[in-house]
């Protein structure tokens, strides 16, 4: 099984920094909300978060970093496919 499949990417206009919204699948495991936004270091995977009291916490993380890369390098590849079809 491929760890990384079915990723869905939105690509989000006039949404500032935000570029995309992101849904994918990593190990059998569907994962929604994620965000590809463009920070001062360049584009980075926004997890999904929610806000609590002040803060806001991620409700799904990578503990891995290795594994963080591999499924950001498979979102990147696929909003370039995406953007660079319209």
């Amino acid at each position: 099984m491929e760890a990384v499949s079915n990723i869905f990417v939105r690509p989000c206009v006039n949404c500032g920094n935000m570029k995309a919204v992101v849904s994918m699948s990593w190990h059998g495991l569907v994962v929604r909300g994620l965000k590809l936004v463009d920070g001062a270091k360049g584009l980075f995977l926004s997890m999904p978060a929610r806000k609590r009291g002040e803060d806001w916490e991620d409700i799904c993380f990578f503990v891995d970093p290795s594994a963080r890369e591999e499924v950001t390098t498979k979102v990147l590849e696929e909003y370039s496919k995406v953007t660079s079809a319209t």
